[in-house]
């Protein structure tokens, strides 16, 4: 979400009504620190079709190759029945633990660009806005 304009698979026409990524259509990336805390999460759209048009899937796994994980839309068995959903990846991460709240609420804030994560949303309420938190407009 923060680096959208960046992402070579991002196309506005598969945003919901609401403006907010559909889980379907998303893919979620993140970095660890040395101590294997989470930093740097990111949930990029990824427009069906990407991996079909070869220039764009190269380039848009030459720009997934700033983060180490990566679960989502590229997966098989994406948001299917028994399969993962960006809410098992969150409790996931969160389980892991962050490198600090700043990361978390960095982390809620992308997360709250999912159409169906609404408890993320809800949890951003919980927390006071930081000055120095990246892109938050």
């Amino acid at each position: 979400m923060r680096r959208q304009n960046e992402n070579p698979a991002f196309d506005p026409a598969y945003l919901g009504a609401s403006g907010r990524y559909p889980s379907k259509h998303v893919e979620i990336l993140w970095n660890r620190a040395d101590n294997f805390l989470v930093r740097d999460v990111e949930v990029a759209l990824v427009a069906p079709g990407t991996e079909e048009d070869r220039d764009t899937w190269d380039r848009y796994i030459a720009w997934r190759k700033h983060w180490a994980g990566h679960l989502g839309t590229t997966d098989e068995d994406w948001v299917d029945p028994g399969g993962m959903t960006p809410t098992q990846v969150f409790g996931t991460l969160l389980n892991s633990g962050f490198v600090d709240t700043l990361e978390l609420q960095v982390a809620l804030r992308e997360f709250s660009a999912i159409e169906e994560c609404a408890w993320a949303r809800e949890m951003l309420e919980g927390f006071p806005v930081e000055e120095d938190a990246p892109d938050w407009a």
